[in-house]
């Protein structure tokens, strides 16, 4: 696809933020026809007369269509549909109408067999900076573009153990020593000398 860049999981590392996605609002009628998809007719989505006599100020946002944003902001992140996970939780009430901003960073990473997955917390917050939903999800990536093209030509997926964050260890493709190999030569060495001065 033209103007878009594939994001590859050895560029990735734990912290990083996505790109901030700012969402206008939802309409009345997305939750009219959220209502008819889903067959969750709940009059406090589209009857503004039963959503006020409930004690609400207005007709209410159905959490699911918030779910759908945060899928999106990864989506548009990605370029990709990589999610393998989504769970969400509402803290607010999100109103017709509300100016969103969806937020998320980068919570771990990791390979499990030939997948490269990366999990992600990720949060809506409204205009006032409020966090409205928080949530955490999955993603699977490929590794590298040497990965997805060995992958897409049917090849097997392009295995690399990352060394875990701070260790001090090589990174992937670095040799790494034993970790007793200098033990053991100071072993010999110490032997060797202590026979020379029998």
């Amino acid at each position: 696809m033209p103007g878009t860049r594939r994001i590859y999981y050895q560029a990735l590392q734990v912290g990083d933020e996505l790109p901030a996605w700012h969402f206008t609002g939802f309409e009345r009628l997305r939750a009219v026809r959220y209502a008819g998809a889903s067959g969750d007719f709940n009059p406090l989505y589209f009857d503004e007369g039963f959503a006020r006599a409930a004690g609400f100020r207005s007709v209410l946002v159905p959490g699911p269509l918030a779910l759908g944003v945060l899928a999106r902001t990864v989506q548009e992140w990605l370029k990709a549909p990589c999610l393998r996970r989504l769970h969400a939780k509402y803290l607010k009430i999100i109103w017709p109408g509300d100016a969103l901003t969806c937020r998320g960073r980068i919570a771990g990473r990791r390979r499990e067999g030939g997948s490269y997955l990366v999990d992600l917390e990720l949060w809506i917050e409204n205009a006032d900076g409020e966090t409205m939903v928080r949530g955490d999800g999955t993603a699977s990536l490929f590794y590298s573009a040497q990965d997805e093209a060995q992958r897409l030509a049917g090849g097997p997926p392009l295995i690399v153990d990352d060394p875990p964050d701070a260790a001090g260890e090589p990174a992937p493709g670095e040799h790494q020593a034993k970790p007793d190999g200098g033990a053991r030569k100071q072993g010999a060495a110490a032997k060797a000398a202590g026979k020379s001065r029998r």
